[in-house]
């Protein structure tokens, strides 16, 4: 990714490397290629996934106490796709989540501001189209395509961090090594299971001896033969053989095994999540999937949830904030919600009305009641008097 360009008088190197130094007959590894690793999208498609499930409360602290206020238009719909074709709040969070994971910013030309200043709608910019000018570790300008950018116009957010660092760093640079074996054996396999690595076969002459210059020509032959995946033809009595993968060149498949949980760990995704194989490794047994799913909030997304509910935030004039939702993804089984449900009842958190309108039902009514008493019994009996016979 090559969206950081340092001012001149700057002696450091770029903080962000364009590629990985390409090697005869290796494709360049590049953020494109990354992404079409099926790990690495897998992994960055999970966490932009899971956070644009969560919708958004606005929050004000009126003595002391939180209360719920509308949300402004740009938490509904921060931007457009299209003349007339508002984009949602889910699909803005997750295309944003997206280039946050995988390139390590995001950005949006602020097109209009609200009546506090704040802004009101975005136009996101893909970050291969963003130059920037470093300066004394600090940003001094922003070029969206050919054009220098206001500084009050720009939506910058930052994903993974060094001190001095002002940009965001892009995870799959430090995952290029090992994208880069992924993707060779990847093309390997494609190469040899469609004849273009190796011949699909080759004849052989048995009983001539060649010369210097027919093994030369042989040769030739042989390399073009490589490239085309044709079959090898040579000499003048004919015996045919088939080639076929060795063990060698099989141990690609567990190489790429090997790689691809590599990769989760750049993603900061569990390899069990999206379906690749720890071969000899200790998996983490979970009660229930709330379990499961509030292990991966807390220790893998929590950080960049935090940091998303403080640039939302960023957006509303104090004192409100913006929080995520985080309860849309920890959805419990129906056994384990309604035991919640029941303790909070019984410890006196919530009030039974208060649970049914979590569930989106009216409260009970005295004909309700009625019926409870004649099924299970009364148990809150009018008292009796004192002196009086029960």
């Amino acid at each position: 990714m090559s969206i950081l360009r340092r001012d001149a008088s700057t002696t450091t190197a770029s903080l962000i490397p364009q590629r990985v130094t390409s090697r005869r007959g290796r494709p360049d590894v590049t953020s494109g290629l990354a992404m079409a690793q099926s790990v690495i999208w897998a992994g960055a498609n999970l966490h932009a996934a899971i956070e644009s499930m969560m919708p958004v409360d606005v929050y004000r602290i009126i003595y002391g106490i939180k209360a719920n206020v509308p949300a402004p238009p740009v938490l509904v719909s921060p931007s457009d796709f299209g003349i007339g074709q508002p984009e949602t709040f889910a699909e803005w969070n997750y295309a944003r989540r997206m280039a946050l994971k995988t390139r390590g910013n995001y950005f949006a030309e602020i097109t209009s501001k609200d009546s506090f200043g704040k802004p009101a709608k975005f136009m996101p910019i893909p970050v291969d189209d963003v130059r920037l000018k470093i300066r004394d570790y600090q940003i001094v300008e922003w070029k969206f395509g050919k054009t220098v950018m206001e500084t009050d116009k720009v939506w910058h957010e930052r994903g993974p961090l060094m001190a001095g660092n002002p940009v965001g760093l892009d995870p799959i640079v430090y995952a290029m090594t090992r994208v880069e074996v992924a993707a060779v054996a990847s093309q390997y396999l494609a190469d040899w299971f469609g004849n273009s690595a190796t011949p699909g076969g080759i004849l052989r002459n048995k009983e001539q001896t060649l010369t210097e210059k027919q093994r030369r020509n042989v040769k030739a032959r042989y390399n073009t033969s490589m490239v085309n995946g044709e079959i090898f033809v040579t000499g003048s009595d004919w015996e045919w053989i088939a080639t076929q993968a060795k063990a060698a060149e099989s141990g690609f498949l567990e190489s790429m095994n090997y790689t691809d949980v590599q990769l989760c760990r750049f993603m900061d995704t569990p390899a069990n999540m999206i379906d690749v194989p720890v071969a000899g490794g200790a998996l983490i047994n979970y009660a229930n999937i709330t379990q499961k799913n509030l292990d991966f909030m807390v220790g893998r997304m929590g950080p960049d949830l935090k940091r998303t509910d403080d640039a939302l935030s960023s957006l509303l004039p104090r004192p409100r904030y913006a929080r995520l939702v985080r309860e849309a993804f920890l959805a419990m089984d129906p056994v384990t919600r309604a035991d919640l449900m029941k303790t909070q009842i019984d410890s006196r958190q919530r009030t039974v009305t208060e649970v049914r309108g979590i569930d989106d039902k009216q409260a009970y009514t005295d004909a309700d009641y009625a019926e409870f008493d004649r099924l299970f019994g009364s148990k809150n009996q009018t008292p009796t008097p004192k002196g009086l016979p029960a």
